[in-house]
């Protein structure tokens, strides 16, 4: 994001054995962050698919201490974050699906 290009990010909302429970995971796009260096506060602001028009969907968590687990923060009346972690992406051309116009 550093170099201002937005970032895939997967998020881990279960745990469980049941491989049918993973559709409770989720992906975003983080395209901006904050960090609050005197408080070892980090935010992460996301575009949810799931909230297309809330401009304040963020992932935020404490950095004070990374050899520890740390609660992770999200939209209210989600499912709770267990971890987030970044995934590859390779742009591609849409129209190579929409067909010509």
């Amino acid at each position: 994001m550093d170099s201002g290009r937005p970032s895939p990010l997967g998020v881990v909302r279960t745990r469980s054995i049941n491989p049918l429970d993973l559709g409770r995971n989720h992906q975003v796009l983080a395209y901006g962050y904050d960090l609050d260096e005197s408080a070892d506060a980090l935010t992460i602001h996301v575009y949810d698919p799931n909230h297309p028009d809330d401009d304040d969907c963020a992932l935020s968590l404490s950095v004070a201490d990374p050899t520890r687990a740390t609660p992770i923060g999200y939209v209210a009346g989600e499912l709770p974050v267990r971890g987030f972690f970044r995934t590859r992406y390779r742009p591609k051309d849409p129209t190579a699906i929409a067909g010509p116009s």
